[in-house]
């Protein structure tokens, strides 16, 4: 047994909305027996030293809605499997929310 092979997170929007479903691919895992657990965690780019990384763990399944994010903005997202070995290297990706303007004139229209 050893640590899970790192899971992909396959969003392929150049744009996200504030609120939005992260997918991935599961792991493999080393051994069958393993149970693979994920975390994701994001933060607003680009880092300041008030910048909050906010965490989910104990993810079962391959998708997770994150909340929340402001309009406009970059967010780093980091994926990791999980088991009792320990985590994987991280899948790392940036997404770009819609402006909040754009949303608004499309509401007029």
């Amino acid at each position: 047994t050893g640590l899970p092979e790192k899971p992909t997170i396959t969003n392929t929007e150049a744009e996200v909305d504030k609120d939005f479903v992260v997918t991935w691919s599961e792991a493999g895992a080393n051994s069958s027996n393993c149970s693979i657990k994920y975390r994701l965690e994001w933060r607003k780019q680009p880092m300041t030293r008030s910048t909050e990384m906010v965490q989910r763990e104990n993810i079962v399944e391959t998708h997770l809605k994150i909340t929340g994010l402001e309009y406009d903005a970059e967010y780093e997202v980091k994926l990791f499997a999980v088991n009792k070995q320990g985590d994987s290297e991280p899948d790392v990706r940036t997404f770009k929310t819609k402006s909040g303007m754009y949303l608004y004139l499309r509401l007029l229209t």
